[in-house]
Order: C-alpha cells, then structure tokens, then sequence
C-alpha cells in the first residue's frame, strides 16, 4: 500500500510540475508579447515624431517626408 501511495504522490508532483512549467511559459510568451508591442508603439511615436511639421526658414511649416 505504501507504494500505491508513493505512486499516486509521484503522478500528483509531476502533474504540478508539468503545470508550473506550462504556466511559466505561458507567462513568458505573454511578456514577449507585451513587449514586442511597447517596442512597435515606441518605433510609431518616433517616427511619427521625425515627420512631424517643422518650421523652415522662408518655407514656413513644411513637412519633412525623407525615408
């Protein structure tokens, strides 16, 4: 009987690991996620910040469209 206990508390452990494991990259993946995102808006607001109007003497306002 003990080893039928032993056995049972040795599946209910690697079901945890498993879950933790599972749970673990789950979360990782999600940063990686989160952070892709910061880094796309943060690249849109600089660029959007470099083609902004800008004054230009004798021009006035004009709008900087380099690549």
């Amino acid at each position: 009987m003990v080893e039928g206990v032993s056995g049972a508390a040795s599946y209910g452990v690697a079901n945890v690991r498993s879950d933790l494991a599972t749970n673990n990259i789950r979360q990782a993946n999600e940063q990686e996620r989160q952070t892709a995102e910061e880094l796309r808006e943060t690249s849109q607001t600089r660029e959007e910040e470099r083609r902004e109007s800008r004054k230009i003497p004798g021009l006035g306002n004009a709008v900087d469209i380099t690549a």
